[in-house]
């Protein structure tokens, strides 16, 4: 099981990877195509968007994998003693907020089937399935994070 997990979240590496690029790629072409060519595209900027939030959702579990998120690590400092509870705390709070948009992306998938972005064309469903899918990872990393947590070790 572990070794199905861990090519899950190299895959959603991956896609977080290509994301970056698109995203990238997308930017410079609208900076070379307005600045020398003269004209803008109209794709550039929804793809970038697009495909930012493809790269934020499926990121995130390989974040949490390696505890690489933003944290307050001067309170860690300040209250040495309750490291344990303020970081097992947050994963709790981390839990109720991916258990919540996991149920978003899902109630909203019916109706964003049939929707697409007005420039690229691209069908908006895919943005609610990376949602999905990255938030459901992350949820499931963030549980076993809380588990080791709880069992003496480190989180990550």
């Amino acid at each position: 099981m572990k070794k199905v997990w861990e090519h899950i979240k190299n895959f959603l590496g991956f896609v977080a990877s290509i994301s970056t690029l698109i995203v990238g790629i997308s930017i410079i072409a609208q900076i070379f195509f307005r600045f020398f060519l003269g004209t803008a595209l109209t794709w550039s900027e929804e793809l970038a968007q697009i495909f930012l939030i493809v790269l934020v959702f499926t990121g995130l579990a390989t974040v949490e994998t390696n505890d690489e998120h933003l944290q307050i690590e001067i309170l860690f400092s300040i209250f040495p003693k309750y490291e344990r509870l303020m970081k097992t705390i947050g994963k709790i709070l981390t839990i109720i907020f991916c258990i919540s948009v996991v149920f978003s992306a899902i109630n909203i998938l019916p109706a964003a089937k049939f929707i697409r972005a007005k420039a690229s064309g691209l069908p908006i469903k895919y943005v609610y399935y990376a949602m999905l899918v990255g938030s459901g990872a992350w949820l499931i990393q963030c549980v076993i994070n809380l588990i080791k947590l709880n069992k003496g070790g480190k989180s990550a």
